[in-house]
């Protein structure tokens, strides 16, 4: 916490009180600590706030009921999240209160697929979220900037530059919205202390000419850094990161594919740190993958993987998929065969001029391809490469809406009897497929994951929930495990672990047996990730990477970090 607020801490680790020396106006703009009409008869007394509230003191739970009933008249989704996001500037504790009961309604408001919006309109929206703000002509003062939070006992920093948010590409500084949001999925689906949160941007230009002429645009009007350029700025923030925020997980977001290998591979060992958008897509893909397995009833050898859009996240899942396949137990050779990658320039070939150096492990011989009949072997198409390589399962990493036609799909169908769908790009308009579409081309064989969300689907009189997808079952476990066991790198064994726990809890949840669901509803994403927690730090400790002892009881650790929305009673410092 801050100097001007202290902690009173019980028996059992948790906060029971705050001491402060904010009185009045002061106190009540501060959405940290503010509780508006919650806060009691004594309190309004002791810190100068009579006359400046209504007189009924009211308990939480009835701010919450208030606020839902004007949030649910609202009829405009981005009108939703930014009521939601004025709010938290007002009072984070009710915000959370309001979204954490109300999670499966609000999530889609606060994160993917609104959040996208939100980015795009972040220009004319700005609204003073507390987030830090680097600009290239500021790089040099970099060290001021963060010391600014280097007192603030921050436990992780989500940090993007904004270049490649979701599906919609370069947004500039508008990208911090993503880092604001995704932070609440770290509270809401995790239980991370919001005040412990630090959203960072990273604003070195933007290559859309949309923004750049813009006369809206509120960040550094200039082409994106690039080159040796880029890469000094990257290390001077990193550098000083280290030096202020020693003690605060470093999570990258939403660069581009090369900037986010790149990146990731330099720093990963430098300080704790980790990319969702490579490692927590590739882990929670992991894990959908192996739910869908275990309901196939085929042997994991005999399965065969197609993957539409071979950047970051493609590259990083099929990566993932082969690490966990060698585990149990292929060889890496026999792993890399059951891959086929399609990217752009068609299926990667061997050869290829198209092909980069990280997809270069999963292009095919092209001697293999001999027998395939197809127009131009220079350019093999994704429905060339279902109909020859017969995949049983087929994931979507492209932004390419409705690339997994009908056509496609009901070409899959000929070799799999329960083929796996994972459309993951997001936001909704940018799926290679959507639900219904694909329940109805497969007659309700088909088990489907997506990355954002999307209603239930009556088909023949059964009803189908399709699966998310969505990280937010994974990253936050991922995170405040490496966090509460003081972690000094997240290893690939960590985000292995991971997985293995998302995986195990969809197996014994009854909806998913009852349904055929590959993941749990988003409803029980708060216990999934407490399991996840749970399986990072005991392989943290295994990897001989975490600050704590190995006689740490694990579970009372979780219990005093995670943070929950309720008051509690403020003294007078």
């Amino acid at each position: 916490m801050s100097k001007l607020v202290e902690e009173i801490i019980d028996s059992n680790g948790k906060a029971e009180a705050l001491k402060t020396s904010l009185l009045g106006e002061d106190l009540l703009l501060n959405p940290k600590l503010n509780k508006g009409t919650a806060f009691t008869r004594e309190e309004r007394i002791q810190f100068g706030l009579i006359g400046r509230l209504p007189n009924k003191v009211e308990s939480i739970e009835e701010q919450a009921s208030r606020v839902f009933e004007v949030y649910s008249g609202i009829a405009d989704n981005l009108e939703k999240s930014t009521f939601l996001y004025s709010l938290n500037e007002v009072n984070s504790t009710l915000f959370y209160k309001v979204a954490q009961d109300h999670i499966e309604e609000i999530m889609p408001i606060v994160y993917t697929p609104v959040v996208g919006r939100s980015v795009q309109e972040f220009n004319r929206l700005w609204n003073q979220n507390r987030a830090v703000y680097i600009a290239s002509e500021d790089i040099d003062m970099v060290d001021d900037i963060l010391a600014q939070y280097s007192d603030g006992d921050y436990e992780i920093a989500i940090v993007t530059d904004g270049e490649r948010i979701l599906g919609i590409g370069d947004q500039g500084v508008g990208g911090v919205n993503i880092s604001v949001g995704k932070l609440m999925v770290y509270t809401l689906c995790g239980g991370l202390n919001p005040s412990k949160a630090l959203p960072v941007v990273l604003d070195v230009g933007t290559n859309s000419e949309i923004l750049l002429k813009d006369p809206l645009y509120l960040g550094a009007r200039h082409p994106r850094l690039k080159g040796a350029e880029y890469d000094s700025f990257i290390k001077k923030f990193v550098d000083s990161f280290k030096k202020n925020l020693p003690k605060t997980l470093l999570h990258w977001e939403d660069f581009s594919g090369d900037n986010a290998r790149k990146n990731l591979s330099l720093y990963r060992d430098e300080l704790c740190s980790f990319n969702d958008d490579i490692q927590g897509t590739a882990s929670i893909s992991l894990a959908c993958v192996l739910s869908g397995i275990g309901f196939s009833g085929l042997d994991f050898k005999k399965h065969r993987v197609v993957v539409f859009g071979a950047g970051a996240a493609g590259t990083g899942i099929v990566y993932q998929l082969c690490d966990a396949f060698k585990r149990f137990g292929m060889s890496e050779d026999e792993a890399f065969k059951m891959f086929y990658l399609v990217d752009r320039f068609g299926l990667l070939v061997d050869g290829m001029d198209s092909v980069q150096p990280y997809q270069k492990a999963f292009a095919r011989n092209r001697k293999e391809l001999d027998a395939w009949h197809v127009a131009d072997k220079n350019n093999i198409s994704l429905l060339d490469t279902v109909r020859h390589a017969k995949p049983t399962i087929i994931i979507g990493c492209s932004t390419v809406a409705g690339a997994f036609t009908e056509e496609i799909i009901r070409e899959m169908c000929k070799h799999c009897s329960m083929p796996i769908i994972m459309p993951l790009s997001n936001p909704d308009t940018k799926a290679e497929a959507k639900p219904n579409d694909l329940i109805s081309w497969t007659e309700g064989k088909a088990l489907i994951a997506t990355g954002t969300p999307f209603k239930a689907v009556d088909y023949k009189g059964r009803k189908y929930v399709p699966s998310q997808c969505n990280n937010a079952f994974i990253f936050p476990g991922i995170g405040l495990g490496a966090v509460i066991s003081k972690a000094s790198k997240i290893t690939d064994n960590m985000f292995f672990a991971a997985s293995i726990a998302v995986r195990d809890y969809a197996e014994n949840c009854e909806s998913c047996k009852e349904n055929n669901q590959l993941l749990p509803p988003i409803s029980e994403v708060r216990e999934i990730n407490w399991k996840v927690t749970i399986a990072v730090i005991k392989q943290a400790i295994a990897d001989g990477v975490a600050g704590i002892d190995s006689n740490t009881d694990i579970e009372k650790k979780i219990a005093q970090v995670i943070w929950e929305p309720k008051y509690i009673p403020y003294r007078k410092a």
